[in-house]
């Protein structure tokens, strides 16, 4: 008798292939992260303020935004282009009611958020200089050894400064500090540098 061996048959499928489609992303990016300080009158509420965001990713952003304080506020408005670099920007309006703050420096933070976009949530720091941000005193202590002590405030105009002293002398400076930034915000630098023969005291 013939023998008939019975073969296994091996069906080999090709590899499965999954595509998964990506997902959008859209990535929040500020043009600036600080505000102020804004000086204003007392009594009086500070002029609004523009930040800007973008998108660094895909998709689209939909921002929202809440404060920290009362006295400030937040809001987002319709897409446009950017002041400071291409493309279109999202303009966030910053709003002041500081009618009703006591004189001196106030802040508060705006909470910039996305709920789908990388990056998110962000926070603007906002800094009110109630009754202006030109002090009304500053206080340097100098070592009696030829060294300096400096002090800075900020301005939102340019100022005309004149320093003199009771003693006399060019002990003390006051001179813009750099040019600020596109938001207009001087900073001007303030310097007492002890000088030969000045006995020690306070002057």
């Amino acid at each position: 008798m013939g023998l008939i061996s019975r073969g296994t048959w091996l069906r080999v499928l090709p590899p499965l292939l999954v595509v998964c489609p990506l997902l959008a992303a859209p990535k929040l990016r500020l043009l600036e992260t600080t505000v102020g300080p804004v000086s204003v009158a007392q009594g009086a509420n500070a002029p609004s303020r523009t930040v800007e965001a973008y998108n660094a990713g895909d998709g689209a952003l939909n921002l929202s935004v809440t404060s920290s304080a009362a006295w400030l506020s937040g809001s987002v408005s319709a897409p446009r282009n950017c002041s400071s670099r291409a493309g279109a920007c999202i303009p966030l309006q910053v709003s002041m009611q500081t009618a009703a703050l006591e004189r001196g420096m106030h802040t508060a933070t705006l909470t910039v958020s996305d709920p789908n976009a990388a990056d998110a949530p962000q926070t603007i720091t906002v800094t009110a200089a109630v009754g202006g941000a030109v002090p009304d005193r500053l206080d340097l202590f100098v070592a009696p050894n030829g060294s300096t002590a400096e002090a800075s405030f900020t301005s939102h105009s340019l100022l005309r400064t004149t320093p003199s002293t009771q003693s006399g002398g060019g002990w003390l400076s006051v001179a813009l500090d750099g040019a600020g930034s596109f938001r207009f915000v001087l900073p001007y630098l303030v310097r007492a540098t002890h000088q030969s023969g000045m006995a020690e005291g306070t002057y």
